[in-house]
């Protein structure tokens, strides 16, 4: 049976920063399977993305999923092009996942 995922909902202008919610979700939820829905997201800033690329490196040091969801294509664009997409697992059909 799949694991069930841990739902973090993420406002139009996230930003652990301005918002201890998400860092205290993250923490809260370490142990256990993530996803990150970014439909809202109209500005990733880079704490946002920062927290989310080690966010996705520990889960998957620890062999647990981590996924976003619903980010714009023009911010997974973006975030190619920085060479962010693939650590992120944001590649078609990709999850980050254990190395």
């Amino acid at each position: 049976m799949p694991a069930q995922y841990e739902r973090l909902e993420l406002s139009e202008r996230a930003d652990p920063l301005g918002d201890a919610s998400i860092l205290a979700f993250l923490r809260s939820h370490q142990d256990r399977p993530v996803e990150v829905d970014a439909s809202r997201l109209r500005l990733a800033n880079g704490p946002l993305v920062e927290t989310l690329l080690v966010s996705a490196n520990a889960w998957r040091t620890k062999g647990i999923g981590f996924r976003i969801t619903g980010l714009s294509p023009d911010h997974i664009d973006q975030l190619r092009w920085l060479g962010l997409a693939a650590p992120l697992g944001l590649l078609p059909a990709e999850e980050v996942r254990p190395a």
